[in-house]
């Protein structure tokens, strides 16, 4: 190991859900990106409101909280302030991005066989612009990015200002994504 020790983490969750309706949820996710490869996210807006994503509205918010009360005994509570939906290839998530304005965000997939999730470092940049770019064992000290492979029904949750992107799929995949404000 290069350093004998870690002093700054970013965390993530990951989490099987089993139990909600995927057809119907990728229905909808299909319903509001008609086109899917526009980029506006505002035309893909899936309402809060919306009867379908109850269930999954609860869930995420109930994740977020767990997440917030872990870092502060502070009595605050999360807010969803917005979700939306992907179907396959939206260029717009292709570019490596992040959610400003955000505490949280978490990405459901009610259909996804080979995406890909890659979250950039926020540390290493800096770092390993010094050196050059090989090394035999990858691990939290020398990577700049790290992959995540979702599978139907995972929901992720992670820092919206953490920099991420999808990767393109061949096959069919639909993501409904959240973004998650703290409120005094």
């Amino acid at each position: 190991m290069s350093f004998g020790k870690s002093i700054f983490s970013i965390g993530i969750t990951v989490l099987q859900i089993n139990h909600l309706d995927n057809e119907t949820l990728c229905n909808q996710v299909k319903y509001f990106c008609r086109n899917p490869n526009y980029n506006k996210m505002y035309n893909r807006d899936m309402g809060l409101n919306n009867p379908h994503l109850k269930e999954l509205n609860e869930i995420v918010e109930e994740q977020s909280q767990i997440i917030l009360n872990g870092m502060t005994s502070y009595p605050l509570r999360v807010s969803l302030q917005k979700v939306w939906g992907n179907h396959n290839l939206n260029v717009c998530i292709t570019t490596p991005h992040s959610h400003r304005n955000s505490f949280l965000s978490a990405v459901y997939y009610p259909q996804s066989t080979d995406a890909i999730l890659q979250f950039h470092s926020p540390f290493t940049d800096a770092l390993l612009s010094h050196i050059p770019p090989i090394a035999d064992n990858y691990h939290e000290f020398n990577s700049v990015f790290y992959d995540i492979y979702p599978k139907t029904g995972w929901l992720i949750l992670f820092p919206a200002s953490l920099m991420h992107n999808v990767l393109p799929s061949k096959e069919e995949r639909h993501s409904i994504v959240y973004n998650i404000g703290v409120d005094s």
